[in-house]
């Protein structure tokens, strides 16, 4: 199964997904809702990658001398999300984009043979 990212009936294909997706959207403690992640979804701003037991939302981040494609939620089965990961890599590869990056737990970096970790991201609530 090739994973595409969704074009058509946005609106519906994340309320299939949204389960899947609204425990990573917790980790994110406060910095999006879900509305927010559904407008981004609508205006084209964030993509939704939707499997039958999994999905994820991506966004391009451009640099002066880089764009990253940036896998920022994922939730729902792991062995589709392992497999979703080539679909999503190769068509940021595909528009150009020469860098992947994921943001999660510590636990992608086992699950997702490749990646090497970047950096750790602290936070503390005042």
């Amino acid at each position: 199964m090739t994973v595409l990212p969704v074009r058509h009936n946005i609106a519906a294909e994340w309320l299939r997904c949204r389960a899947w997706i609204l425990p990573a959207l917790e980790d994110c403690r406060g910095a999006y809702t879900e509305d927010d992640i559904l407008s981004g979804l609508l205006s084209r701003h964030y993509l939704l990658f939707a499997g039958h037991r999994a999905a994820a939302v991506t966004y391009v981040e451009e640099f002066p001398a880089l764009k990253v494609f940036h896998m920022f939620l994922a939730g729902g089965e792991l062995g589709e999300l392992r497999a979703m990961e080539a679909d999503v890599a190769a068509h940021a590869k595909q528009a150009g984009i020469t860098r992947m990056e994921i943001s999660g737990r510590r636990g992608w970096l086992r699950a997702l043979p490749g990646y090497s970790e970047l950096c750790t991201t602290m936070i503390k609530d005042l």
